[in-house]
């Protein structure tokens, strides 16, 4: 071997050792989970009044879900009504979301693997996009991005990643996607819905195979195209420079920088040098 073109493994092993330890830590785990999806809820919630006061169509039965299920995270006793609780939020939280969009690009219900629509490729886009930068701040820090404490351990899941990508959905991704569709930076022709014979490609609408390459299977679905993505990718990157106040610091700080702001505390509270995990939330 004459070389390498990866970049050095973090060597911070004696906090890689301590994650591996508190991840088989079922008490632990179900305090960092709670913390994790208390901390996503409320941000749903501020998301979905600030929706609510504009679209006063929306609901309130589903605005109430959310706050029930924002009780009943402190009550869980296990994982699976921890992620019970989650899952229903999450279904009152999208009802609510769908009403803050044009109606020629809402959707009827979160659909993923492959998206149905545009408002799904865009979230599921923006997703993707955050797991990446939860990633490389996950791997700032030193801890290992593949092993977390809500989402369950699985062969090539960024677990940890995941777990922090939860509190920045809504004031992120979400968000990003609520000005694509309203201020009509993204429209229908920015899309393209591919039939399930199609050849497959990347969900950002990159090259099909080579002609001649194989031809790999695809259920089809909707997906943004090149000039689409660009635009999104410029918004998405505004939204990450943008500055807010950091609840546990009070300092202003770009959303790219609270990323690994999160990872650092999650590796304090690891490490025992924090009592609890203080979830990022918005004001």
């Amino acid at each position: 071997m004459r070389g390498r073109l990866a970049p050095p493994s973090p060597k911070n092993l004696p906090l890689r050792h301590a994650q591996y330890d508190r991840a088989r830590d079922p008490d632990f785990c179900l305090a960092i989970s709670k913390a994790i999806v208390d901390g996503k809820l409320r941000n749903s919630r501020a998301l979905a009044y600030r929706i609510r006061r504009s679209r006063p169509q929306v609901a309130t039965d589903w605005l109430a879900c959310i706050e029930r299920a924002i009780e009943a995270v402190a009550c869980a006793c296990d994982m699976d009504t921890l992620r019970g609780v989650e899952g229903s939020a999450a279904k009152a939280y999208f009802a609510v979301f769908r009403e803050a969009l044009r109606p020629e690009m809402t959707f009827e219900k979160r659909t993923r693997r492959p998206p149905r629509d545009p408002a799904n490729a865009l979230l599921s886009l923006g997703y993707t996009l955050l797991t990446q930068n939860l990633i490389t701040a996950c791997e700032v820090v030193g801890l290992d991005p593949y092993d977390g404490f809500f989402h369950a351990d699985k062969y090539g899941r960024p677990a940890l990643a995941l777990d922090l990508v939860e509190e920045f959905r809504g004031p992120v991704v979400d968000s990003v996607v609520q000005l694509v569709i309203n201020k009509r930076v993204v429209g229908p022709d920015d899309f393209e819905t591919r039939p399930a014979t199609e050849d497959s490609r990347p969900a950002t609408g990159g090259p099909r195979p080579a002609t001649g390459g194989p031809r790999l299977p695809t259920e089809g679905g909707t997906y943004l195209s090149d000039r689409g993505l660009r635009k999104f990718l410029e918004q998405y990157t505004h939204r990450l420079n943008t500055e807010i106040v950091h609840p546990y610091y009070d300092r202003r700080l770009t959303y790219q920088r609270v990323f690994e702001v999160q990872a650092r505390l999650l590796a304090k509270t690891i490490q025992g040098e924090l009592d609890k995990y203080r979830p990022f939330r918005v004001r």
